[in-house]
This record gives C-alpha cells, structure tokens and sequence, in this order.
C-alpha cells in the first residue's frame, strides 16, 4: 500500500472515530450513555475502537479523486470542526507531529493552521515532553485491565507564542492499535472552561439522579416518565424497591383522579413555558386509594438551544406529614371559629356536624343525654342511660335510613359505656363490628350504616362529666381513620364540648330566670268584676335582659281593683331577684288598703332600707333595688274613678270608647329610694268602655335609636338636684356624697348593660333616659291629659316616637280587636317586631263600672238607737236583692260593726252594701284607730265582737281614709263557693 492509500484510510478511520467523539462530547448531559460507557458503540472497555463508525446525520467522506479522489484528512478535519464548535483536533504521526489540524485549532494554540502542520506537539506547548506524557499515559490505560473510557489528557497552559492565560484540555486518542499506518493518533483540543464546566454539568446530573430524598422526573413531550430517581417504595408502601420503570405515563402508577391533576399542571407548563414552584398535589399510589400521600410538585419546562419544547423536568418532595400537620392547625383555628357560636345547645351539636362533613368524614352524628339537654348537670354514664340523636350530617346530604334519625333516643349499652369513659378517641376495627354486631338490630342502628369502612367514637367531655358522643364514619375508597386523625378530632371535640357545656349552663340558667320571670306576673288573664286585663310580655332575647320589668294585677276591698307595673334598675338574675322582692312588697302594702300615694311612700322606705343591707355592685354604687319605678293605680267600679301615683313611671294610657288615645297627666315622682319629693295622687275619671294601657318605660323607646327623639324615662338621667340632707348629715356633704352615689348607681347600671351588646345598650340608655324625664317632670304638670292625634305639632316624621308611637299602635290595635288579649299583643307586634334586648310588658285593661242597683248607702248619727233600725233597712235591701238567706248573718255583722263604730268612733257612721261577686258591707268612721281581733276569755263581757264577724264572713278587714276609716266584710253568696280566701 502506498503511502498516499495509508493516509487515505488512516483518515478514514479517523474521521468515523472523530465524529462518533465529538457528537458525544457536545450532547446534552445525562441525556444518553457517554462514550466508553457499556454499550456505546464506537469505543471499547479500553478505549479503542472496534470498529467502522460513521455519524449518520453526515454523508460518509468520498476517497475518490484524483489518483484517490480529495485528501480525507482535510475532508475529515473541515466536517469535524462544523460539527464541534469550540473543539480542534490534531492528526498525529507515531512521534507526534501533526499531520493536519481543524481550523479552530488557530484560537486555541495561537498559531496559523499552515504552522501548526509539520511541527511536534511538543513545540506547541510551553511542556517539552508533553508527548511523552500523553502517549505514556495512553499506553498505561490501554494496558489496565476494566479500564471503562481513555482518560483526559493533561491540561497545559498556553501555546508558545499563544495567550499564556488560555488553558487547554489535551485528550489523546488512538485510530489504530496496531500503529502500523502513519496517522495512528487523534490529539483532541478544547477550552479547559468549557471542559471543566461539562464535568460540573456530569457531576450535577450524577449527583441530582442518585440521591432520593428530592424526586427527580424527566417527562418528555407526551408527559411519560424517561427518566427518574424514584423507587416504588416512594409510590406504593409496600413496593419492591427497584426503579420506576421508564417510560411510563403518570396514569400507570398514580390513581386516575390524581394522575389527572398531575398531567393537568405538567401540560400547564409545558404549553405556557412558566414553571411552578411548591404546588401541593395528591398522588396516591394505583391500587392503594386509601393510603393519602401529598406531594408538593415543582416544575420546570425543557427546552433545546433553539427553544423548542423537549418536555417538563419535576421535582417531587413529599409533605403528607407537614400537609396533615397543617391541617391540623388549620381544622383546628377553624372549629374555634365555627363552632360555639349559639348558646343553643342543638345548635352547637349542628356547628359540629356540619364543621366535620365533608373536610373530615362522610356521616356524623352527636349524642347527647337527656339531662344536658334540659340543662341539668350530668350524672354518671351507666349502661341503660338515654342518649338523644340532636344532629347528624352525610356528605350526600341524605342521613342513612338505617341509622337512628335525630330526635330518635337510645340506651347505651356496655360497650358505648367503656368507650364514653375512655376519654379519648376510639377507632374500632369496623369489619371485625360489622361481623359482631350484624344481627343486632340496636347496634346496627347506632353504628353500622351501609357503605362505611371506618369508624371513629369520640365522647363529648366538660369539667370530667359526660356530655354525649360523637360517632363519624368514612366510606369505602377513602382514607381510614388512623392515630392523627383521632389527635385531631380529639381537639375539635374538646371545643365543642366547651360550647355544648357552656350552651347547657345557659339553659339551665335561663330557665331559672324563666321561672322566676313566671312568679313576677300574674297570669296572663285576669278577669274580675272591676275590669278584664291582659298582659303581653316580650321575653328579652337573651338573660342578660331578664328581671327588669313586672306588672300585676290585684284584687282589693269593696269590689276595687289595683294596677301596678314597674321597672327595675338593670338587668340580669340579680334584677330578677330584687324585682321579686319589689312585687312581693307591693302585694303586702296593697292588702293594707293605702292610697297609691302612700303605698309608694312606704315602698320608698322600704326600699331605702334594703338597699342599706345589698351589697355594692362592681362599680361601687348601691344594688339593684335602689332607683326602681313603679306606678300603682287603683279603681273603683262603684264611683268609676281610678286613682294613681308614680315613682318615676312614665304615665299610663287611655284608650277611649271612639279610638282617640290620651296620656294620663300623671307628674311621675322620683324613683323608689332616691326620696326628696312627696308622691302626688291623680284622679281620673273613667268613661264606660275605655281601656287603660300601662307598659313598662323601654316600650316607649322599643325599636327606636336614642336620635328617632323618642321620649325616654329614666333615673338614670335625671336632672342634676341637690338632695335634702338627712338627719346627722351635713347640709352641703351629705347631700352631695348622696347625689354622687346616685351616680355612682346610674354609672353603674349603664356600664353593666354596656357589656351585653350594642343591642341591649340602646334599649338600656332609652328606657334610662324615659324615666330620666320622669324623674324629671318632661310630663309638664302644666300640661292636661293629651289627646294623640298621630304626630305631634311641628314633627313632620312620618314615624311618630315615643309615647305618639305608643298610641299610635293601641289606637290601630283597638280599631282591630276588642279583647285586652288581642289588643295587647297587636299592639306589641307593631312597637317590638324583633325579640327585644330586654323584657318589655304592656298590660291591657278593660275596667267595668258596677250597676247603680247594686249598691245601697246610708248614714246614721252616733246613737245606739239606729242600729235597730240600720238592721231592718239592710234586710228589706237584701230582700230586694233576692239574698233572703244571707239577711241573718248580714244582720249580726252591721249590728257589731255599727254599736263598735258609735261607741269608740262617734258619729256621723256611713253604712253601705254592694252586691258583686260577693256581699260586702261596709262601715265608715271618722276615728284612725284600727280594730284588732282578739279571743275573749270566758270571764269577760266583751271583746267577742270582731270574732264572731270573722266567724260569719269569708273576708274582712279595714282600710283608712281621707276622713277616717272603714271595715269591710265579704260574704259569699248562695250557690257558691266557700273557700276563705
């Protein structure tokens, strides 16, 4: 072979081993196995070659021309450096010199391409026996036994006469082991930056795909998986260990609805080019549903140098630990948030059902006993206890047949009772329940609904008692309960046993206040002779708005009648306990028989007296009883007068016969122990058919804002006055330190309501400021009874406010209805459509005035010769009454009360009968001294008077007058009863 041939196929060999070197030195890292790696085709495990190589995407070099056709190495050395850039390689003789050279060599060694051929390595190159370096190490490798791929040659710094400050990485390789052609080695040459900064791309790919604590998946343009570090261990609990097999579409090893979200946010990226960072993604393993795994996804689309999409690069870490502990967190500041909003005790037990489904289970039921419903304190748990179903919630909306419904009641049993008193969360295996308890038509009900998987017992615990339980299940499919599960629901439960407890103390408290808002009225008809009353009561919306207002109604002597209505200072169990006291005093002092006006004024020192022994409120004033208003009215069906005095009540109205409604001019006078000003009495006369509407002050300001204008009442806000000073106090001290507890009260009274809602504080400060102007005297004593004609004179507003609202209201009800009932409750529909903040009562009255015939009067002079003819004047009258059998008894009564009244009293003596529902006599005086009953003993002569008239009547007693007093007896007519009232 000719020299000319030996070049020719020593090119030839090179040029397949420089295209297949150098296709692989410029492709991407990681991508496809590295030349000298096993398998690669064109280099052995020593790094030579075994055997013919072309690049296909190249036409093979022609070695035709000429003699032989174009020189191939120079055909070799123009392909090689078109296809890597910022690569020059050299052609070398066995001694080293070059033979031809690419012409990126020119940059790198610093020298023209016609001075590179011909000259040694060694001449090019600061090192004289670079050579000898590269050859003897390329002998040495060949050599070594496993060798994997030819080693980097040596970096050298700058060629003679190049940049000194340029290195360069020198890579020898062999064309032809046996040496025996003239081109035996390829002396490849490239920028040392460019080769160290290939090394530190290698070194990142190795070190990113052989770790697994960051998972790594190369996905390429249809989204399957290429490559990946991950193991099945990382997809499924209980997998192999080996590799994900690749390629693979997320849809092969993900469950559908998961895999579906996956490739949903990988094509996102893929199509748009904008990479994600952190998005939380659920990817439960194919197979394994109810094992939940949550992985937090990151993705970065891939592109090639001229920016084409190759496919999405994801890094998967998973946070199922982090993501339930942050649910956690979160399920548990959300039930703070949801749960114990009402202090309804159904209500809080609906908050939790609903809370838990569907976040937390599929169905949810809570069971509570029957004493924590009422409101009792619990017992014992004891097997047989009653528990009732007071909320349940599906996640399809529709609550199993099979299970117990709410309202339904249970008895626990042995197994419910030791799971109540574990305190903590059960999770009971549900297919070894479903076996034990199927034939038992009671368990099954209580815990075996179809479809359920798993279950969870949490019982309801407050202060170490037993409230009830919560049952939760989850369906088949999904995730079973397991020990975080149970921290968690242990933690919502613990709260809405707070509430539940907390709503359970409400009830029990508001239906103590209940019941002792029952004992402050009287039923809601009274229907006597003297009238037909009716009162309505609005109960406040919550507690903290009972007790601060009463009415009553009382029967009296001589067929009369007494309306009493009043507000207590506050609100709450403490009002409701001093308004007790205030109504029971008043009931005492009206069986006295006084004027209004001074039954207020024994009220008054009455409450003067226990407001001295009450204990200071928080805000240092006086107690509840002190600064109560009351007005007391009474009437007459004889003579149809109605006589009333206020202690700072605001004045009742009149509804007459034709509709038009008035306000009584009644000048309130100051509150109950505030004392300094007389109580004046008022007369009023009542025509035939009017109704009397007393109320209690906040009705007048019910549904109002303090700027509507609407007349208030209060002692609250009083005018300022200088109290007169008691005995032992000084003039101007003592009445100013009382005018400071005064203050002091009204602070008091202001500022506790204040902390029951912005509600409750508006209704507080108008019903304050309606008895502030009475206390004050707004209801001019100049000013006469008022008719209402709507809307007062200079008020354009279209809502009258006030007591022309009052009025307003009873004149439409009055139009509407005709009994008190109806009226009443018309009338407080129409002032109070919402629950008010605090009770409000309005009492309706219809008075009735007695017939002139069945009444008779006479009077008699102070001598004892008129009793005779008294005792046959009074049984003619009761002949004519047809009472006949009453007219003994009736005989021997006038006869005593007549010979006492001349013999202690004088004269002139006032005789009266008046038949109602039952016979009553009276007999007047003008003497004070009031009769006392005594037993005589045998030995005297009188003192048996009184005895035998208590004796004969079924009632009687004594009252005082302007003019003296009067005893009366009642007697039950024939055909009723006989119960001594």
């Amino acid at each position: 072979m000719t020299h000319s041939e030996q070049r020719s196929a020593a090119a030839d060999r090179a040029a397949r081993l420089v295209t297949s070197e150098h296709r692989a030195f410029m492709s991407a890292p990681g991508m496809s196995p590295p030349p000298g790696a096993a398998g690669h085709p064109g280099h052995t495990g020593h790094g030579t070659v075994a055997g013919p190589v072309r690049d296909p995407r190249r036409p093979p070099i022609p070695l035709d021309g000429g003699p032989h056709g174009p020189d191939p190495v120079a055909a070799l050395l123009t392909g090689a450096s078109a296809d890597t850039v910022g690569v020059s390689l050299l052609v070398l003789d066995t001694e080293g010199g070059v033979l031809a050279c690419t012409a990126g060599a020119e940059g790198l060694l610093g020298r023209p391409a016609g001075e590179v051929c011909g000259r040694r390595v060694d001449d090019l190159f600061p090192r004289q026996d670079a050579w000898r370096t590269l050859t003897t190490q390329l002998t040495a490798d060949l050599g070594t036994a496993g060798a994997a791929a030819p080693p980097d040659g040596p970096r050298c710094s700058g060629p003679a006469g190049g940049d000194p400050a340029v290195r360069v990485h020198c890579r020898l390789l062999s064309l032809e082991p046996a040496r025996t052609v003239d081109a035996p080695y390829l002396l490849q040459l490239a920028p040392a930056t460019a080769v160290e900064r290939q090394q530190e791309d290698d070194a990142l790919v190795r070190a990113l795909f052989s770790q697994s604590r960051i998972g790594l998946l190369i996905h390429d343009a249809q989204l399957r998986v290429t490559r990946t570090n991950l193991e099945h261990s990382c997809f499924r609990t209980h997998g192999s260990g080996t590799r994900l097999a690749v390629p693979q579409h997320p849809e092969a090893y993900l469950e559908p609805d998961d895999a579906a979200q996956v490739v949903k946010t990988l094509r996102s990226v893929a199509e748009t080019g904008e990479p994600l960072i952190g998005v939380p993604h659920r990817a439960r393993c194919l197979g394994f549903p109810e094992r939940e795994r949550i992985v937090s996804l990151s993705a970065v689309p891939l592109r090639d140098a001229e920016g084409d999409g190759h496919g999405v690069l994801t890094s998967v870490t998973d946070i199922t630990d982090s993501h339930r502990d942050k649910r956690r967190l979160a399920m548990a500041s959300e039930a703070a948030r949801r749960i114990g909003t009402s202090l309804d005790i159904t209500r809080c037990a609906e908050e939790l059902t609903e809370f838990l489904v569907p976040d937390f289970a599929d169905l949810v039921a809570v069971d509570l006993t029957e004493v924590v419903l009422v409101g009792e304190e619990p017992c014992d748990i004891l097997r047989g206890v009653p528990f009732t179903r007071v909320a349940a919630a599906a996640v399809d909306g529709a609550w199993p047949s099979e299970l117990y419904a709410v309202g339904e009641t249970a008895r626990i049993r042995s197994l419910e009772t030791a799971y109540l008193r574990k305190c903590a969360p059960s999770m009971p295996d549900f297919a070894e329940m479903r076996a034990a308890f199927s034939d038992d038509v009671h368990r099954s009900r209580l815990l075996l609904p179809e479809g359920a998987a798993s279950y969870m017992f949490v019982p309801l615990h407050a202060r170490g008692l037993v409230l009830g339980s919560l049952n939760l299940w989850r369906k088949e499919g999904r995730v079973p309960f397991d020990a975080r599960d149970a921290e968690l629901a242990e933690e919502v439960v613990s709260r809405a046993a707070l509430a539940v407890d907390n709503a359970r103390r409400y009830t029990q408290e508001r239906r103590t206040a209940e019941a002792l808002r029952r004992s402050l009225l009287p039923p809601s008809v009274v229907d006597v002779s003297a009238a037909e009353a009716a009162g309505t009561c609005l109960h406040a919306a919550t507690t903290a708005g009972v007790g601060g207002t009463w009415f009553d109604v009382i029967p009296l002597s001589s067929a009369r009648v007494a309306f009493v209505v009043g507000d207590s200072v506050g609100h709450g169990m403490e009002t409701t306990a001093a308004t007790g006291r205030l109504r029971t005093a008043v009931q005492t002092l009206s069986d006295l028989d006084l004027p209004p006006e001074e039954l207020l004024a024994h009220l008054d020192d009455l409450v003067v007296r226990l407001s001295a022994g009450e204990p200071a409120t928080a805000a240092g004033g006086p107690g509840r009883v002190r600064g109560a208003t009351c007005l007391y009215a009474v009437y007459d069906p004889v003579t149809g007068r109605c006589t009333m005095a206020s202690a700072g009540h605001p004045p009742p109205a009149v509804i007459a016969p034709d509709g038009r409604t008035r306000m009584v001019s009644c000048e309130p006078g100051p509150p109950l122990g505030e004392g300094g000003e007389p109580f004046e009495p008022v007369e009023v006369d009542v025509e035939p058919g009017s109704l009397f509407a007393l109320y209690s002050g906040n009705l007048l300001s019910a549904g109002e804002s303090a700027r509507d204008g609407a007349a208030s009442w209060d002692h609250a806000g009083a005018p300022e006055r200088t109290p007169e000073p008691r005995d032992g106090e000084a003039p101007g001290r003592g009445a100013r330190d009382r005018a400071f507890r005064d203050e002091a009260l009204r602070d008091d009274a202001l500022r506790g309501e204040a902390l029951r809602g912005e509600a409750l504080r508006d209704d507080v400060a108008g019903d304050d400021a309606f008895r502030a102007d009475a206390a004050g005297g707004t209801m001019s004593r100049a000013e006469p009874a008022r008719e209402h004609t709507g809307v007062p004179a200079g008020d354009e507003s279209t809502e009258p406010p006030g007591s022309d609202r009052l009025c307003t209201a009873l004149e439409a009800a009055a139009r509407a209805h005709d009994t008190p009932v109806a009226i009443g409750r018309a009338a407080m529909d129409r002032l109070v459509p919402e629950p008010p903040a605090a009770d409000t009562n309005l009492l309706v009255a219809r008075p009735r005035e007695l017939p002139a015939k069945n009444t008779a009067g006479w009077e008699f002079d102070a001598d004892p010769a008129i009793v005779g003819r008294a005792r046959e004047t009074v049984a003619t009258q009761l002949g004519a009454w047809g009472l006949e059998e009453l007219a003994f008894t009736t005989e021997l009564i006038v006869s005593e009360l007549l010979t006492n009244a001349i013999r202690y009293a004088g004269g002139p003596v006032r005789l009266r009968l008046i038949r109602d529902e039952t016979l009553i006599c009276e007999v007047s005086d003008p003497a004070q001294a009031h009769p006392h009953l005594r037993r005589a003993r045998l030995t005297d002569e009188g003192g048996r008077g009184l005895f035998l008239v208590h004796q004969l009547t079924q009632r009687w007693g004594s009252r005082y007058t302007c003019s003296g007093k009067t005893i009366w007896t009642e007697q039950v007519l024939p055909g009723a009863g006989t119960q001594r009232l």
